[in-house]
């Protein structure tokens, strides 16, 4: 069996305990937001909607930082750079659940940014695809952080703590970006919050939509009734009518409806206006 030709580092000895600690930083300020996010979400999201929005902002630019360094050292490792092959390969069972959480996690930010930024986009389904991909990433996270635990408690701190920062040159760097990191989130944060009242106002209508469609058969609806009726009557839509989030939006474009506003609930003829185009 041919052994593996690993090549000189040209790096200094402690770049790769640079690289750990500033991973494991960024990991315990991602672990505090992420509790925080995910307590946005017990609470539940609608009335805590603003909050929700702020911490997944804010998230963004840390999550950036740790892919990058995560990424530098599996990329360096397979290169066959001496310094990081001694640094021993992640655990078999890690190479696997890496990739797949990053991917997740990538699902999880741009479909919830997206639903932020364009909620109607793609037919109204970002929502149910942001909402099925946060349980399967927090399952993966809570894997991810029970088999990192005693890595996150070893480097964490030792950016921050006096006898333990001067160990490895380039602490204050490490510092500066992942504050860095925190203030560029809270930019990110405040620049798009805006769009949380738009959102909230085309839920609004939404439901109102949603309301009206269920209460009463309109035109072009046809009862679902079966011989013995085991249940509460429904309504199915013929293919090729606008969905609910078609009226939703064209509830929404209408004169008077603005956001911040007072709205009146629409009536049944402007239900039935947006439902034919």
């Amino acid at each position: 069996m041919t052994g593996t030709r690993t090549r000189p580092s040209r790096r200094p000895a402690h770049s790769v305990e640079a690289n750990a600690r500033l991973t494991g930083s960024t990991g315990a300020v991602l672990l505090l937001l992420f509790a925080a996010e995910v307590a946005t979400v017990v609470l539940g999201v609608r009335s805590v909607l603003t909050l929700h929005v702020m911490l997944g902002l804010v998230l963004v630019p840390p999550l950036l930082v740790k892919i990058c360094s995560v990424s530098w050292r599996f990329f360096l490792y397979y290169r066959h750079d001496e310094a990081y092959r001694r640094k021993g390969p992640p655990a078999p069972a890690l190479r696997v659940l890496g990739p797949v959480l990053l991917a997740t996690t990538l699902v999880l930010f741009v479909s919830g940014i997206t639903l932020l930024l364009a909620p109607t986009a793609f037919g109204g389904t970002m929502k149910q695809i942001h909402g099925i991909t946060f349980y399967l990433w927090l399952l993966l996270v809570l894997a991810h952080v029970i088999v990192h635990a005693r890595d996150l408690r070893h480097l964490a701190a030792k950016d921050w703590l006096h006898r333990t920062r001067t160990m490895v040159p380039g602490a204050r760097v490490r510092q500066l970006v992942v504050l860095a990191t925190l203030a560029a989130g809270l930019a990110l944060a405040l620049s798009l919050v805006a769009h949380v009242g738009a959102y909230q106002h085309l839920l609004i209508k939404y439901l109102q939509a949603q309301q009206l469609l269920s209460e009463r058969p309109q035109p072009g609806y046809r009862l679902n009734m079966p011989v013995q009726p085991a249940g509460p009557m429904r309504l199915h839509k013929p293919a090729g009518r606008t969905g609910l989030h078609g009226v939703a939006g064209c509830l929404v474009s209408r004169p008077g409806s603005q956001p911040g506003g007072r709205h009146p609930a629409p009536g049944w003829a402007e239900v039935s206006r947006c439902r034919r185009g």
